[in-house]
């Protein structure tokens, strides 16, 4: 008994028409795809570059000539700041204000005084090699109590620079004045002494 297919259920038969019905419809599809699909156009700009000019101003160099100055350390001389008259030598002078304590003669306030003490001997410090090698310059305050008789009986606070210090201290030591006089009995009065330490060149002076 032989059996024989129906040609319409037979898919060697029809094989190739449907493999070439579906490509076709593949392609198809495809087609319409890519033609509903919107072409994007990517456009280049173009660089802006913005152009910067700089200008540069030619300014001449000044040049400040240095006077020359002749320099000897040998032939300072020492300028001490102090007054002529001996009636105004002592301003400005600092005021400390003390009590005496028992046993201790009062310190009178400067501006109480009756008499004020006036300079009958003055030493002026010698210039320190230091600072004369260095061309150091400065003033120097230093406070020192006037005993009853005039004399320097302390020295306190050295104020200005340190290095002249030493100097300062020791000829203030020696220095001698006229009692400081309130309600008639001399006192002790707290005196401030100034001293200026400059260096100056014998030949620029006139």
């Amino acid at each position: 008994m032989i059996r024989r297919k129906h040609p319409e259920v037979d898919l060697k038969r029809t094989y190739r028409k449907t493999l070439g019905k579906g490509i076709g419809l593949s392609a198809l599809l495809h087609l319409l795809l890519f033609t509903s699909v919107p072409t994007l156009e990517i456009a280049t700009l173009p660089l802006r570059r913005e152009r910067v000019v700089i200008e540069l101003e030619n300014i001449p160099e000044t040049i400040q000539a240095i006077p020359p100055r002749s320099l000897s350390p040998f032939s300072w001389e020492v300028v001490i700041d102090t007054l002529p008259q001996v009636a105004r030598e002592l301003p400005p002078v600092e005021v400390i204000t003390e009590f005496a304590t028992e046993g201790e003669e009062e310190v009178v306030e400067f501006w109480m005084l009756e008499k004020k003490p006036r300079v009958l001997k003055r030493v002026l410090p010698a210039y320190p090699n230091r600072a004369r090698q260095e061309m150091i310059e400065g003033k120097v305050f230093v406070r020192v109590l006037v005993n009853i008789e005039g004399r320097v009986e302390r020295v306190e606070r050295v104020t200005g620079p340190e290095i002249f210090h030493g100097a300062v201290t020791e000829a203030a030591r020696q220095w001698e004045f006229t009692p400081a006089i309130q309600n008639e009995h001399p006192v002790k009065v707290w005196v401030s002494l100034p001293f200026s330490f400059e260096l100056v060149d014998p030949e620029a002076q006139p």
